[in-house]
């Protein structure tokens, strides 16, 4: 119960926070009326994997449209949880490496790369009513709510985040804990294989 209010609370200044622009170097979640159009986007959902990450676990990260418009480049939203103490756990109010950021395919690509991601999968979504916003909001819910090893770290915020996109038939957490096996277990019926990024 604890750890649901200080999320809300970290959600609401968070959000205030990005858009007054008070942290450097992130960007104000998309607006309501960045819901995807699926008739006129390239609806794409990335997982970014760091597999050496968490002592041989995994590492993984998020991304996806949330800004198109026909005959414009389309707008990506990305970012994770980086635990860059490496703790198993973190109470919450502590910086647990929480970042995201939006821009060109390219500038998303380049974050990752710089951030040691190696490998990603994507899928793509066209026919599915997308939620940019939602995400945006179920992302910034993770700055500053900690960080534990089983139940709030990276997988997690990857899961809440797309779920909250629409993105269907994730694999559970419960069956996949570790970041790695959780990618491998992406289904190749609507997710790209692994490829080198």
């Amino acid at each position: 119960m604890i750890r649901n209010t200080v999320r809300k609370l970290f959600v609401v200044v968070g959000l205030l926070a990005l858009t007054f622009g008070l942290f450097a170097g992130t960007t104000a979640p998309p607006a309501a009326a960045d819901v995807v159009d699926s008739t006129s986007c390239t609806n794409e959902a990335y997982v970014f994997q760091r597999p050496g990450g968490a002592n041989g676990l995994g590492h993984i990260a998020f991304g996806y449209a949330f800004r198109c418009a026909p005959g414009t480049a389309t707008s990506y939203y990305y970012g994770s949880v980086e635990n860059p103490a490496g703790r198993p756990t973190i109470p919450a109010g502590e910086d647990n490496g929480f970042w995201q950021a939006a821009g060109t395919s390219t500038d998303m690509f380049a974050a990752m790369r710089a951030r040691g991601y190696t490998n990603y999968r994507v899928t793509n979504l066209n026919g599915t009513q997308l939620n940019g916003n939602a995400a945006a909001v179920e992302a910034e819910s993770y700055r500053g709510a900690g960080y534990g090893v089983l139940g709030n770290n990276c997988a997690n915020a990857v899961w809440d985040t797309l779920n909250a996109y629409g993105v269907p038939s994730l694999p559970l957490l419960q069956i996949y804990p570790a970041p790695n096996a959780w990618y491998g277990a992406l289904p190749g019926t609507i997710w790209t294989a692994s490829t080198p990024l």
